[in-house]
């Protein structure tokens, strides 16, 4: 099937319609003779749940596969940012400690000086 066909445009307002009503990609899929693949890549692009709610998804970009709710990447974008910060903390006082007992032991295989 062309992609601007007349049949694919009704097929994919159709698909629209009957996603918001709550009906499954799936079955859209079978009831139209689509893939169901395709069906996804349009609930996504539009947004739509896939509770079939019809609400739009909050801050979910457009083409991304559909891996992951706005919401959801923000927490990792947050945590992970915070796990990094959290390394970078351990590496700076692993170093200082680092070098506080090379210090230490410096000084303590120094030669002692009599006078």
């Amino acid at each position: 099937m062309a992609y601007n066909t007349t049949q694919n445009r009704a097929n994919k307002e159709h698909a629209r319609e009957m996603l918001r009503e709550g009906v499954n990609a799936a079955e859209i899929a079978r009831r139209l003779g689509l893939k169901e693949r395709t069906v996804r890549q349009w609930r996504a692009d539009w947004g739509i749940s896939s509770s079939g709610n019809g609400k739009a998804r909050a801050s979910t970009p457009t083409g991304n596969g559909g891996a992951k709710s706005g919401r959801f990447k923000t927490v990792l974008v947050v945590f992970g940012s915070l796990a990094l910060l959290a390394l970078v903390i351990y590496i700076v006082q692993a170093r200082r400690r680092r070098a506080a007992n090379f210090q230490d032991n410096m000084s303590e295989d120094a030669p002692k000086q009599s006078i």
